[in-house]
């Protein structure tokens, strides 16, 4: 075994944040879940073990049908704490209106790709608008890098930094799936050594390589993992949430605390699910 991975505290456990009921999974081609479906899914999803949901998405407004459905699963009061992908100050009053317990805050942060108008301050003050806005709520607030992996370490720096009294967490995006497992452990440890806020990591597969990295985040210092079920998500998908279960006990022999021998039946609910 490589010393890196010898010296996990294998007593930690990887938590799980799953993605499934937000709009991820429905960006993929083809697929919508009904009412009934996301609730089966949510429960066989909270006895399996996962205490972390995102239930509403598809920013910058969810339909009516999205918040009714998100009101549902709120209702179903499980043992399971559920939040949603915003970015707006709207959205974040919706998140709070209807009781989700966080809100995680998608931003840009690829410098090299600012649109017109844009630049590095009006990124900033985008993030500390929205981020303090939340905080004022009483939310957990999760500050989610996008396209993280392809922006200046300078400026991501600079983010994580200058804002880190406005978020709980903050979340490295591969949004492009392009960074390799080596990237994305070295651009975990910079991370890690910028803030002692927990870490998290959401991982596009375009290229094959989801699972892998993250492994690789975890051996940086990242200790949950966006995933679906299935893989599902937007062009080829993101990690899926039964394949690194068992990888990171076989590789990295830390626990996900996940009951694995409930991976087949959620499997095969959510294929029924999505067709």
């Amino acid at each position: 075994m490589s010393p890196i991975i010898s010296s996990l505290k294998t007593n930690d456990e990887i938590r799980i944040h799953d993605l499934t009921l937000e709009a991820d999974a429905e960006e993929m081609a083809g697929v919508t879940i009904s009412e009934a479906h996301k609730i089966a899914i949510a429960r066989e999803l909270s006895k399996i073990g996962v205490d972390r949901l995102s239930i509403l998405g598809n920013s910058p407004m969810p339909s009516e049908d999205e918040i009714s459905n998100a009101k549902t699963l709120i209702s179903l009061d499980l043992p399971i704490k559920l939040d949603a992908f915003v970015k707006t100050i709207e959205e974040i009053d919706l998140a709070k209106n209807i009781g989700l317990w966080g809100v995680e805050i998608l931003v840009g942060v690829n410098d090299q790709l600012l649109t017109s108008g844009d630049s590095r301050h009006k990124v900033l003050e985008r993030c500390r608008l929205l981020t303090e806005h939340a905080k004022e709520l009483g939310l957990h607030t999760c500050l989610f890098g996008g396209d993280a992996t392809r922006t200046s370490e300078e400026f991501l720096e600079e983010i994580i930094t200058t804002l880190e009294a406005h978020y709980d967490e903050f979340t490295i995006a591969d949004s492009a799936g392009t960074i390799s497992p080596y990237g994305m452990q070295y651009l975990t440890e910079r991370v890690r050594a910028w803030t002692k806020k927990p870490l998290k990591a959401h991982l596009h597969n375009h290229t094959s390589m989801a699972t892998a990295n993250a492994l690789a985040a975890v051996v940086g210092g990242a200790r949950t993992i966006q995933t679906t079920v299935n893989g599902l998500g937007e062009l080829t998908g993101l990690v899926p949430l039964e394949e690194f279960a068992v990888a990171s006990e076989i590789h990295l022999g830390m626990s996900t605390g996940l009951d694995l021998s409930r991976l087949q039946k959620l499997s095969n609910l959510v294929v029924v699910a999505t067709g």
